[in-house]
C-alpha cells in the first residue's frame, strides 16, 4: 500500500539538498511561488507534483517566440504561444502520443499561414502550461507547417489569463 501526503513548500525549501531535486523550466519562472510535492512512503523520496501560482513569466526566445513548457492530458509538451492562433492546436504525432484519435473528435477545415488544411477538433482535455493549468478544453488537431513546432497555445486557453509584456518578458496571470 502506498501512503502518499502532499506537502506545501515555499519553493526555497524545495531546493534544499535532500529535499527535492527541483527543475528549473526553460523560459518558464516561477516567481518564488510554493511547490506542491508528494511524498511516498519509501524513506528520502519526494516528488514536484504542480506549483501553486497565479501567474507565469515568459522569456523570449532568440527566434522571437514565447515558449513554454507544460502538458496536455499529463503528456508533456513545449507550447510555442499564439496569440493569433484561435485553438491550442498540436499536431498529429502528439495526438498519437497523447491518445486522441480523429474519431475523437470533429472534422474541421483549418485555415493557417501556410493556408488551408483538414483536421479535427477533440474536446474535454487538460492543457497546462508551466503552473497555469485549465481543464476541459477543445484542442484543434493537424499538420504543421513549421518544422520543430508541434504545439500551440492558443486563444481558447490565453482568453483565460491576463497577458502583459514587459521587455522580452511576457507574463500570464490569472484573471
Amino acid at each position: 500500500m502506498r501512503l502518499t501526503l502532499k506537502l506545501l513548500l515555499v519553493s526555497a525549501l524545495a531546493q534544499m539538498p535532500g529535499l527535492v531535486q527541483a527543475q528549473n523550466t526553460p523560459g518558464a519562472n516561477s516567481g518564488g511561488r510554493a511547490h506542491v510535492v508528494e511524498q511516498t512512503s519509501e524513506p528520502g523520496q519526494i516528488r514536484i507534483i504542480g506549483r501553486v501560482s497565479d501567474r507565469i513569466e515568459v522569456q523570449r526566445d532568440r527566434d522571437g517566440m514565447f515558449y513554454v513548457d507544460g502538458a496536455i492530458n499529463n503528456v508533456k509538451v513545449h507550447w510555442m504561444i499564439d496569440s493569433g492562433a484561435k485553438l491550442v492546436t498540436i499536431d498529429r504525432s502528439l495526438a498519437d502520443r497523447v491518445g486522441i484519435n480523429a474519431s475523437d473528435g470533429k472534422p474541421v477545415t483549418v485555415m493557417t499561414a501556410s493556408g488551408k488544411g483538414k483536421g479535427f477538433v477533440a474536446g474535454g482535455l487538460t492543457v497546462s502550461a508551466g503552473a497555469l493549468k485549465v481543464a476541459d478544453i477543445d484542442v484543434g488537431v493537424h499538420s504543421f507547417p513549421k518544422e520543430g513546432v508541434n504545439a500551440l497555445l492558443g486563444q481558447n486557453f490565453l482568453s483565460l489569463f491576463q497577458l502583459s509584456q514587459q521587455g522580452n518578458t511576457l507574463i500570464l496571470k490569472k484573471r
